[in-house]
């Protein structure tokens, strides 16, 4: 017989989007019988029917106010106890939240027990009142983490109550040719959201870098917006569509990920795009990255600009010794069983 489990988006942004379609996947194949509580608009682009949707939730309780985090919090505080009250119906289905903000969640008293994905929750504890609402949430709700390191972190809280899954691998890249691109060879940086500005002026200052993009003719491609003196440093300047970043993902001969220390309690969803689509690596050197390090066969990390010219340079000069990085990759597939849903 199977389990009935209901799955909780509260944000249905677009950078969750494949996570969210790996983790459904994961339970379907679980043998288990998915209802989604997200919108309308997300049920679609996640590939599933109304017939999916337990109950529809109201629009405008999905609306995003990025200038405005406590206008952010009403509104997802009013969506919290919307679906609370609409689970009054659904006592004893088994919950799963992906994504949550822990301060809401901790004020919407009698929310029935659930798994709570973390994706940068655990970054935020080192803020009192965060810290205190997510050990609040861990005497009712499962804590679900996606690496040791990270889980290590809440294990020394004394928070006990947890799983570790990995965050899952994505399909291979789907796109077409229709991207209007005249560059060669090129190296991706896929966001410089979460980036150290320091970084970025010791990149566009690095003379190694610029004789060597110089020398082999390569572009570096920045999603985000920005300017550069060099031609050979180049921001997209525009939002790019999934087929656009699909596109230079599979290009690019390298991706960069210079993720800030900021990012230490955090895994990234693009790494594991990387890992799935056999693409070159080289990353910062984040403690909750090192353990990606078996995944590749060679040392991927590099701590400044100058280290990162050194190994990007060599890379290029010795193509064929970098061919596999994809070793072991069936250790970040996702697999629930029933004992995860106890």
């Amino acid at each position: 017989m199977k389990k009935n489990f209901i799955y909780i988006d509260m944000y249905c942004i677009e950078s969750h989007l494949e996570f969210n379609k790996i983790y459904l996947e994961a339970l379907v194949k679980a043998n288990v019988n998915v209802k989604l509580v997200v919108s309308t608009e997300y049920l679609s682009k996640l590939g599933f029917s109304r017939e999916n949707q337990l109950f529809e939730t109201p629009k405008f309780l999905f609306k995003n106010f990025k200038s405005y985090g406590v206008l952010n919090r009403f509104i997802m505080l009013c969506q919290c106890l919307y679906i609370n009250f609409r689970l009054l119906w659904y006592k004893k289905e088994k919950i799963i939240i992906s994504g949550y903000d822990e301060l809401v969640l901790a004020l919407c008293f009698g929310f029935p027990p659930s798994i709570l994905i973390n994706h940068n929750n655990i970054d935020g504890l080192s803020n009192r009142l965060k810290r205190y609402a997510f050990l609040h949430l861990a005497k009712r709700h499962t804590h679900l983490v996606f690496n040791n390191y990270i889980h290590q972190r809440i294990l020394d809280l004394g928070v006990y109550n947890s799983i570790l899954k990995p965050h899952g691998l994505p399909r291979k890249l789907e796109y077409n040719d229709t991207v209007n691109d005249d560059l060669d060879k090129i190296i991706f940086i896929p966001s410089i959201s979460n980036v150290d500005d320091l970084f970025l002026v010791d990149l566009f200052n690095s003379k190694k870098i610029i004789e060597f993009l110089e020398r082999y003719n390569v572009k570096i491609v920045i999603k985000g917006n920005g300017v550069s003196n060099s031609p050979h440093l180049i921001f997209t300047n525009k939002f790019l569509s999934r087929n656009e970043y699909n596109f230079y993902l599979n290009k690019a001969e390298l991706i960069i990920l210079p993720y800030s220390i900021n990012f230490e309690y955090r895994v990234s969803g693009v790494l594991h795009e990387c890992i799935a689509n056999n693409k070159k690596v080289l990353m910062s050197t984040i403690p909750s990255f090192l353990e990606y390090s078996d995944f590749f066969d060679y040392n991927p990390f590099f701590s400044d600009v100058d280290e990162l010219a050194i190994k990007i340079s060599y890379m290029f000069e010795n193509k064929n010794d970098f061919i596999a990085v994809n070793k072991n990759v069936d250790k970040l597939r996702v697999r629930f069983n029933f004992n995860d849903f106890q």
